[in-house]
Parts: structure tokens; C-alpha cells; sequence
């Protein structure tokens, strides 16, 4: 069973949260600029993409000269910082239950730097087989690339048609899961990061569960 991370195994909104706290916290401490945090959460929460650290910065009285050369020192404090968040409901006895009776791995996107700070604060390199992050072999293999899929088989001494991916983004995660081989389940919650519609069939996972418990079960199943 081969896990994704974000908005799978933990809310994806919760890291967010974290990491706005954590910027605002370092340009307190070290830039002397105050509420950089709220504002962040509250530029996100109006919709913008792309330009949340740049609008916060001017929101909270920064020099437009000053913006530019802060915002790269914001996105590396947020993608380096050791995030509070944890694992859905049901998702630490999900873990248990499996260990020990079916190899587990993560699969995950995202900046390698962010991505295995998760993974520590959620203390899943101890609860699972493998670990493998697509950035590891650079941003052009970055799901849907196959590289990272069969590094994780590779890792788990399993044929691809043993593997089921559980995951939550339809417009990414399966394609290529599905084209190798995998099973996949989607996790679809109220309130997710990402659409949980497919855009066309061949994305599409088989079968789709509301919650991480939801989803071993029907993986039990499948496993007799």
C-alpha cells in the first residue's frame, strides 16, 4: 500500500497555517515586521495563488523596495520550517493495523526540503517500508512521471501490479499509477486542496473512500 502525503495522510490546509505562522514568527523576530501571519492566512483565504507572501509583506507596512528581497527569504522559512500538523483522524490506527501484515510506502510530490519535514513531524519514516519524494529526482518527475512510481515498487521488492495507490488529487495521482499496473483508491473529503473530480476517465481512480479507515477496508478486501 503506497500512501500520498498531502490532503491524503494529513490536512494539507493545516501545514499552510503552520507555515504562515512560522514566516510570520522569523520576520518578527529578525525583521521586526509584525502580523505577517494573519494576513497571509487571510490573502489566502480572498484566493490569491502565486503572490500570498508578496501582498501579506505590503499588508503589513513593508517598503514595496523591501518586498522583493523578502519573499524569497519568506518561502524558504516556509518550506524549511518543522510544520504542526498531524495525521487525520483514524489515520495513526489505519498505519497500525497494516503494519507488519502488507508493505507501506509514501509517494509524494512537492519541494524536497518541505516534503521530508513533514514526514518527520508526522513520524512516518518509522511507521512505514519506504519513503520516496519525486522531487529527490528532479521537478520534471514530479507526478504524473512514472520515476517516481516504480522507484517506490523498486523500494518495496514489489511488481507493479501488487501495488495500490491511495491518494487524493484525480488529476495527477492516478494516471500513471493505473497505466503501470496499480490499483487506486481516492480519498475524497469536504474541503480538500485539490478537485476531486477527474478530468477524464483514464484519471480516474477505481474505487473512492471518505476517509483513510474507509479505505484500508476496501484494500483488505481487495487483499482477501
Amino acid at each position: 500500500m503506497v500512501f500520498d502525503l498531502d490532503d491524503t495522510l494529513y490536512p494539507e490546509g493545516a501545514y499552510v497555517a503552520s507555515g504562515f505562522r512560522a514566516v510570520g514568527e522569523a520576520l518578527a523576530r529578525e525583521h521586526g515586521v509584525e502580523g505577517f501571519g494573519a494576513l497571509a492566512a487571510a490573502v489566502a483565504a480572498e484566493g490569491a495563488r502565486g503572490n500570498v507572501f508578496d501582498e501579506a509583506l505590503r499588508r503589513a507596512g513593508v517598503a514595496e523596495a523591501s518586498v522583493a528581497s523578502l519573499v524569497p527569504w519568506c518561502v524558504a522559512r516556509y518550506r524549511e520550517h518543522l510544520p504542526d500538523i498531524a495525521l487525520f483522524p483514524g489515520g495513526h490506527e489505519a498505519l497500525e493495523a497494516l503494519r507488519g501484515t502488507v508493505k507501506l510506502a509514501v509517494l509524494t510530490d512537492g519541494w524536497l526540503v518541505a516534503q521530508r519535514r513533514k514526514v518527520e513531524a508526522l513520524g512516518l519514516a518509522a511507521r512505514v517500508d519506504a519513503v520516496v519524494y519525486s522531487d529527490a529526482f528532479g521537478r520534471e518527475h514530479w507526478k504524473p512521471s512514472e520515476v517516481p512510481y516504480r522507484a517506490v515498487a523498486d523500494a518495496l521488492g514489489v511488481a507493479h501490479d501488487g501495488c495500490v495507490y491511495i491518494a487524493d488529487n484525480p488529476a495527477k495521482d492516478f494516471i500513471t499509477a493505473k497505466a503501470l499496473g496499480w490499483r487506486t483508491l481516492q480519498v475524497a473529503r469536504p474541503g480538500q486542496t485539490h478537485a476531486a473530480e477527474a478530468p477524464s476517465a483514464a484519471h480516474a481512480a477505481e474505487v473512492t473512500a471518505a476517509d483513510l479507515p474507509a479505505a484500508t477496508a476496501i484494500v483488505r478486501g481487495w487483499m482477501g
